[in-house]
């Protein structure tokens, strides 16, 4: 049984800037377009088949590097923040208007000798989510990366 279809894109505005050699601030809001189009419709009007487009939720991104050779360490502490008040009940929502604590760190390494040009980078974190009808839907982000430098300022990279 067809259940519908959506089709959503987004557009990220996204600063980042060094503090020093080792601090680091992000910020970043995603623009949001999407829409739903099928016969079961969560919530009317936004998910009638017609496009909506809204931001999405601001994050902030503190990085403190502790090591740079051989395996290089970074903490990190980010917090996600609902841009406005959101539809978020609905096939074609923008997000889940809710706020969250992001607690972990990256980890990366070149892989020399095996790789001269290749990297593997590996980030874990430990999200603290608002409750919602006193649950907590706290969770645990895991994220790999695996790059290859084509020059010095140019690389391609595959995540999981």
């Amino acid at each position: 049984m067809d259940r519908g279809h959506i089709h959503s894109d987004a557009l990220t505005l996204e600063v980042d800037y060094s503090l020093t050699d080792r601090l680091a601030l992000r910020m970043a809001v995603p623009y949001i377009v999407a829409k739903y189009s099928g016969p079961f419709p969560h919530q009317l009007p936004i998910d009638d088949g017609s496009y909506r487009s809204t931001f999405q939720d601001f994050t902030i991104d503190v990085r403190y590097n502790l090591s740079k050779r051989p395996v290089v360490l970074t903490p990190f502490f980010t917090t996600v923040i609902p841009s406005h008040s959101y539809e978020y009940f609905a096939h074609s929502a923008v997000g889940r208007d809710q706020r969250e604590y992001h607690l972990g760190t990256n980890f990366g390494r070149r892989l020399d000798p095996v790789l001269p040009k290749a990297y593997l980078q590996a980030r874990y974190s430990y999200v603290f989510v608002e409750r919602v009808l006193g649950i907590s839907p706290n969770r645990s982000d895991v994220e790999f990366t695996l790059g290859y430098f084509l020059t010095p300022r140019l690389s391609i990279l595959g995540t999981g």
